[in-house]
């Protein structure tokens, strides 16, 4: 049993083609397309569909993953379990910038010092990563968790603050939501963010569309710009903790809950459902927890 080409079919089958396999692997993409020759062959059955622009798998193929796909995490896990020092193990994460620059690369360089044996790969981006494609160990996600594909756990509520820098405030008057419609508002270039905000009070939800005139990707710009005075924000409380104590950025309508999403969202982590939760995952996982306890949010 070769267990590379096994590996090889799983990474051909998530990404559907044999090129990008073979860039991400370093190798020939004649390689692979033997690799997967070969295994036909041993097999008796032809995993994939070829065609000059794409490479989908035959109904023997998805069979071939449904059934092979939980072996090699199983044996994974033994050979794992066999290594109590976690020899060469690396740990693939995934997050927004801001979540990383905000708490994220500390609590590493913390993890990085108890578990030097353990190598961390740090994938950032603001855009949806897929997790199995990428191969990826954890993921911390932001807002209601809709995947249940994937094994969640909360790591904390999110709080919104709805706010802006003295100098922006200066001879103006917000007294109600309803106010906001007379300013400049800031807002996120994502998705499920839409163009309102929404305020709860004793059990009432007021909300008010918006149209903001700049909008960006990452809380660490929305930040920036809120603070220079371009205009009304509302933003992640745990990454502006510091700047409304030094009052840099003034709270508004503080009897109001406030969210450019859905109430009740959450910071997730998240991982691939499988059945055996790699040591390395479960190390890092905890860490985090215990790390973010000693932290308000």
């Amino acid at each position: 049993m070769n267990l590379e080409l096994f590996q090889i079919f799983i990474d051909v089958y998530r990404h559907q083609s044999f090129v990008e396999v073979a860039k991400r692997n370093c190798v020939a993409s004649s390689s692979i397309t033997r690799g997967i020759a070969q295994l036909e062959n041993e097999f008796g059955v032809r995993l994939f569909h070829r065609t000059t622009r794409k490479v989908s798998p035959t109904e023997e193929g998805e069979e071939f993953y449904k059934r092979i796909l939980p072996i090699l995490e199983e044996l994974s896990h033994i050979k794992e379990k066999s290594s109590d020092k976690l020899t060469k193990a690396t740990l693939k994460i995934t997050s927004n910038v801001s979540f990383c620059h905000t708490l994220l690369n500390e609590v590493i360089i913390k993890f990085k010092k108890k578990y030097p044996q353990i190598n961390v790969e740090l994938l950032l981006s603001d855009q949806y990563v897929d997790l199995i494609t990428e191969r990826v160990d954890l993921a911390v996600r932001f807002g209601k968790l809709v995947d249940s594909s994937f094994i969640g756990s909360k790591l904390f509520e999110l709080k919104y603050v709805l706010c802006a820098s003295p100098s922006y405030l200066k001879n103006k008057s917000i007294q109600k939501p309803e106010d906001l419609k007379n300013y400049e508002s800031l807002g996120f270039l994502i998705s499920n963010y839409g163009q309102s905000w929404k305020f709860r009070k004793k059990g009432q939800v007021v909300e008010i569309q918006i149209n903001p005139h700049v909008k960006v990707i990452g809380a660490l710009s929305l930040i920036d710009f809120t603070l220079s005075g371009l205009g009304v924000a509302v933003l992640p409380k745990f990454m502006i903790r510091k700047e409304l104590e030094k009052k840099k950025l003034i709270p508004l309508l503080q009897s109001y809950e406030v969210t450019p999403t859905e109430f009740d969202s959450a910071a997730w982590l998240l991982y691939p459902s499988r059945e055996f939760v790699p040591t390395k995952v479960q190390l890092f996982s905890n860490f985090l927890k215990d790390y973010l306890k000693t932290k308000e949010f």
